[in-house]
């Protein structure tokens, strides 16, 4: 088979940040094409923004995998039969969405967590040297089935920050030391938003793509590092907002100007 005769795949994206920078909101306007995977609990958001896009997040269909109660794990078993119900739906031709959303790998990971203590009897305990193999196999297992699916999909997750040879390192917020590195392999387009303020208390949101010796993220598809998603002004009220479907619709169409602006990273 010759390099022009391969198909791309669907976009698999993962998008991470500290909280409050709208990860959760700029998801959700996808809408009703897309099926979110809700593992956070935070779907206040949904209605709490008035904007544009106010209609698009209130038409997503959301499936919720929380554990409830702390002496049993399902949360993560059933995610895990949702994700090969999807495989097996699109390969049958009949899943009726175009994005899936995982909100959040952060949690994502906890409940693997929860699930491995509660197997092995040590409920609510912390995990000793003997119980964190089966935690990251698991863990990487879904992500691998996640990769796989023929959908676009979109995996958010919290950052965590922490400090080597005198540097500040910000990664996705997952158990493991050598799991954050394995995890972003595995997707091929990695975006961490930040805020810039213009000192007046607006400020303007956009994703990063260029890594640098703190941060890992990148763009394979190329879009702009510093392209905006949002505008906050003074008053806390989200204006000049980007969807997810646009952003996206900047790297599957090269042949296109950018819808948004280009700023400078900090």
């Amino acid at each position: 088979m010759k390099v022009s005769e391969l198909r791309a795949l669907p976009i698999k994206l993962l998008i991470y940040s500290r909280a409050g920078l709208g990860k959760t909101a700029l998801a959700l306007t996808l809408g009703e094409k897309c099926l979110y995977l809700d593992m956070d609990d935070n779907m206040e958001v949904a209605f709490g923004l008035d904007d544009k896009f106010k209609e698009d997040r209130l038409s997503v269909e959301v499936e919720q995998f929380i554990d409830t109660d702390r002496m049993k794990a399902l949360a993560f078993m059933n995610l895990r039969k949702r994700i090969i119900k999807i495989s097996n739906d699109c390969r049958k031709g009949v899943f009726e969405y175009d994005f899936v959303v995982i909100d959040s790998l952060t949690s994502l990971a906890l409940a693997a967590q929860h699930q491995c203590m509660v197997n092995a009897s040590k409920t609510g305990e912390n995990p000793q040297i003997q119980h964190w193999g089966s935690i990251l196999n698991e863990i990487l297992q879904i992500v691998t089935m996640i990769r796989a699916l023929p959908v676009v999909v979109l995996v958010l997750a919290h950052e965590t920050t922490f400090t080597a040879d005198d540097v500040s390192i910000i990664q996705i917020a997952i158990s493991g030391q050598k799991l954050p590195g394995q995890i972003t392999r595995m997707f091929n387009e990695i975006w961490y938003l930040r805020a810039k303020g213009d000192g007046g208390g607006a400020q303007t949101l956009y994703i990063q793509t260029v890594p640098t010796s703190s941060i890992t993220c990148r763009s394979g598809r190329g879009l702009p590092t510093g392209t905006h998603y949002a505008k906050i002004d003074k008053a806390g009220k989200a204006v000049d907002s980007v969807g997810m479907k646009e952003l996206l619709g900047m790297i599957d169409r090269k042949d296109k100007e950018p819808a948004t602006a280009e700023l400078k990273t900090e």
